[in-house]
């Protein structure tokens, strides 16, 4: 079985977050200052409801922060998607 790797960084997700159609979450991350109180454990959390929304029953797999960073030190964030 085949699979790929999708990557996103940290402003890429905060824009997902802010423009999604779960409503507590579209709430939270709208506020310009959410990145100084909220973890990255909270902002994987909530890419994996939206995500999940998105997808319903084709949910194709959690994200998850890795130990790296882009060029321009934003932090990157992976899900490992199989190929069927």
């Amino acid at each position: 079985m085949m699979n790929e790797k999708e990557r996103l960084n940290t402003d890429q997700v905060w824009e997902i977050l802010k423009n999604c159609r779960v409503d507590r979450i579209k709430s939270l991350w709208n506020d310009e200052n959410v990145l100084e109180s909220v973890s990255i454990d909270e902002m994987v959390d909530d890419l994996n409801v939206v995500y999940a929304d998105l997808e319903g029953s084709n949910f194709r797999g959690e994200w998850s922060c890795l130990d790296e960073w882009d060029d321009e030190d934003r932090e990157i964030f992976e899900r490992v998607v199989d190929l069927a």
